[in-house]
């Protein structure tokens, strides 16, 4: 089984969480015999200090290749429309190639881009083998759309008619995504991926105070930032620092110190923004007093399942959430995480403080790092994924 995995919004092998999730699909198609080639159909490197500068290689025995030729954006504004139609023809080509020299049995597409998908569903139908689609966010819930993302979002869910089957990351997609496959074609519920053997090397990190983790991508998640600190803001006689780690343009940074100015004496904000490597960032879960995922009560909660659960979890600390889609699902308040109501800003709070507080804090961390080894160990997941692709028609297209 050779499987190819391409992305138009893939930083591989370094980055945050789309790449991250992408690393550790391939390492479970590995893991379970599989080939694994990871394809980036776009440039992903836009700073002067990219995480990324060569443009194929191998990683952890995943193969992977910028068609584009480069991972930096050019500078020349005239150089990127070509080099984005060189790689399309370059990814077109190779899948030929592949599945010619039948080194090719599926095709995986990770990314939310109509156009990319319907790119890999042609040279899918072109080589004779499936296209599988990955969908771990349900785009029609997001608000603040453009017109043109509106647009988008729809046709790519029109575009669902046409796949041989997709891989989802919760219940609720499998509801919305399912029904819009063609007759017979497949769909597999699969949740976060985990790497516990990366966390031998822990150390926990120590810092002047007691400190909770917040990970997320401030500037799309503005919200839930928000809500740590005005759930912070009703703990009273806590020595705590707030450390939000993440992206976060200058106004979201504004945003959230002009809300950190509620917090009572000994509670504080620090915020950082730039690039934490992985090895950093489990280091703070792990030296942390507690870890944060406060998922609102909407659609968008319910389809994601954020990946950072997964590594909060594998670092044994009390991990506090909102009972809201898979977190309501995997894990029980008071025995494998400390839960509260989604919007419920004074039980999160309490929440919090319990995780703080609790005699059962360590016994509720060490529960909920079990849970990750059961159910998110991605060695454990790679055999389904493998079985789901060996069951699907080869040579033909719907």
């Amino acid at each position: 089984m050779n499987v190819v995995v391409v992305g138009d919004e893939i930083a591989f092998p370094r980055g945050f969480a789309a790449s991250n999730y992408v690393r550790l699909f391939g390492k479970a198609l590995v893991g379970a015999g599989a080939g694994a080639h990871v394809v980036a159909l776009d440039y992903s490197e836009r700073t002067a200090t990219p995480l990324n500068t060569e443009a194929r290689g191998s990683v952890d025995g995943v193969t992977f290749e910028y068609t584009t030729g480069a991972t930096a954006l050019p500078s020349f504004p005239l150089a990127i429309p070509l080099g984005r139609a060189r790689s399309h023809a370059r990814f077109f080509a190779d899948m030929l190639r592949r599945s010619r020299s039948g080194q090719l049995d599926a095709i995986l597409y990770y990314g939310r881009s109509t156009v990319e998908l319907l790119h890999a569903l042609a040279a899918a139908r072109a080589a004779r083998v499936p296209l599988v689609v990955i969908v771990v966010e349900w785009r029609l819930a997001y608000r603040d759309q453009t017109p043109a993302q509106v647009i988008d979002d729809r046709l790519f869910v029109r575009a669902l008619g046409h796949v041989d089957g997709a891989i989802v990351i919760s219940r609720f997609l499998v509801d919305r995504v399912a029904p819009l496959l063609p007759p017979g074609a497949p769909c597999l519920r699969l949740p976060i991926l985990a790497e516990p053997a990366v966390w031998r090397s822990t150390t926990p990190a120590v810092r002047p105070r007691p400190y909770a983790v917040l990970c997320t991508d401030f500037d799309s998640y503005p919200d839930d930032a928000v809500s740590v600190l005005r759930a912070a803001a009703g703990l009273s006689a806590r020595s705590l620092e707030v450390l939000f780690v993440g992206k976060a343009s200058e106004a979201t940074k504004r945003r959230l110190r002009d809300e950190a100015r509620a917090l009572p004496a000994g509670v504080s904000l620090t915020l950082q923004s730039d690039y934490v490597s992985a090895e950093h960032l489990r280091d703070l879960y792990a030296g942390a007093a507690a870890l944060l995922a406060p998922l609102p009560d909407n659609d968008r909660s319910r389809a994601r399942f954020p990946s950072k659960l997964a590594e909060y979890l594998l670092s044994g600390r009390p991990v506090v959430s909102t009972r809201v889609g898979e977190v309501a699902e995997f894990l029980v308040d008071g025995e494998s995480a400390f839960l509260a109501a989604p919007g419920d800003l004074a039980e999160f709070s309490r929440a919090l403080d319990r995780a703080l507080s609790s005699e059962r804090a360590a016994a509720v961390g060490a529960r909920g790092r079990e849970i990750a080894l059961e159910h998110f160990d991605h060695q454990r997941l790679g055999p389904r994924v493998v079985a789901f692709l060996e069951s699907l028609p080869r040579g033909r297209a719907r």
